[in-house]
């Protein structure tokens, strides 16, 4: 296990030193914006509101519950239970681009949770363009909470797994929204 933790650090570090270029720093800072990610959901739900098909409003409301609860168990439950600290509080020299690190629980994360959660939601109604557009978007979302220095790769590969696995599941139990083909 050890081994796995110092890997996590090692890898931590390689991403985290890439910060400092000012324009690369603006680009992850909005890539995790709150901001942004509720422009992107409002287009979203346009999009599916203007499609033909009878789905919209309740796509809608199944992409809140899903956000909604991945989002809760990420931090109300799976936070407090690992307690692992931010490395932001736990590690010297990191270069912390917000200025703030957050709660003092990293893991896992919330924002990669709520990304897997939104490509699960995107696995079962888009087209595969959009279902591999949003999850290249993901990943940049993940990719920049560890280049701001204030999650550890494992925070948010396994949140965004996390978010994958409960997306699926609440939208296929819940909602009972048909699998499209395209699924990652």
């Amino acid at each position: 296990m050890e081994q796995i933790l110092t890997l996590d650090r090692q890898l931590f570090f390689l991403i985290n030193s890439l910060s400092g270029n000012t324009s690369l720093d603006l680009v992850m800072m909005v890539l995790s914006s709150h901001e942004l990610w509720i422009g992107i959901c409002l287009v979203g739900a346009i999009f599916v509101t203007t499609r033909k098909k009878k789905l919209p409003l309740k796509a809608i409301l199944a992409f809140g519950v899903t956000i909604g609860v991945t989002d809760l168990i990420a931090f109300q439950v799976l936070k407090p239970t690992f307690g692992r600290m931010r490395p932001c509080y736990a590690l010297e020299q990191v270069h912390l681009v917000q200025g703030s690190c957050g709660g003092d629980f990293g893991f896992p994360s919330n924002h990669a949770a709520n990304s897997g959660a939104a490509v699960a939601f995107l696995s079962l109604i888009a087209k595969r363009k959009i279902l591999v557009i949003g999850t290249l978007a993901a990943i940049l979302v993940c990719f920049s909470r560890i280049y701001l220095g204030v999650h550890y790769p494992a925070d948010v590969v396994s949140g965004f797994i996390m978010g994958l696995v409960v997306g699926r599941l609440i939208l296929k139990t819940l909602f009972k929204i048909k699998v499209q083909e395209n699924t990652p």
